[in-house]
């Protein structure tokens, strides 16, 4: 099961790229009341995706924000890792076991991996 900031982040991540290509970026009040997602939390979670790379921002009036990949590149098995999702508790699962550092976490990741945003798009 998904974490809510796992999913929040990817439900983000999807509205924004259902504007990727238009030339004003999306404002953080529109990505929370389209997507049902709390502000604060929306805010946190989108600075973390600007820090890795996802998300570009622009501030003031006419300032929001917009992919800085393309929507086929951001695949979903990034955005569980970056927002501490099933494939972290996955790596603390392989150190209670005592199994080599990442056997589970990779077959899991490997599954998610061809799954991308642009997949929940069209």
């Amino acid at each position: 099961m998904l974490s809510k900031k796992s999913k929040y982040a990817i439900k983000a991540l999807v509205c924004i790229a259902e504007n990727y290509g238009n030339a004003a970026p999306l404002k953080i009040s529109e990505i929370s009341e389209r997507e049902k997602i709390p502000r604060k939390f929306l805010e946190t979670i989108m600075v973390e995706l600007r820090n890795q790379g996802f998300v570009h921002s622009k501030m003031g009036a006419n300032g929001g924000y917009s992919l800085a990949k393309t929507p086929d590149t951001i695949v979903l098995s990034q955005i569980i890792r970056l927002s501490g999702g099933p494939l972290a508790l996955f790596s603390r699962f392989d150190r209670e076991r005592k199994e080599p550092d990442s056997s589970i976490r990779n077959v899991v990741g490997n599954a998610l991996t061809p799954i991308k945003t642009i997949d929940f798009i069209f």
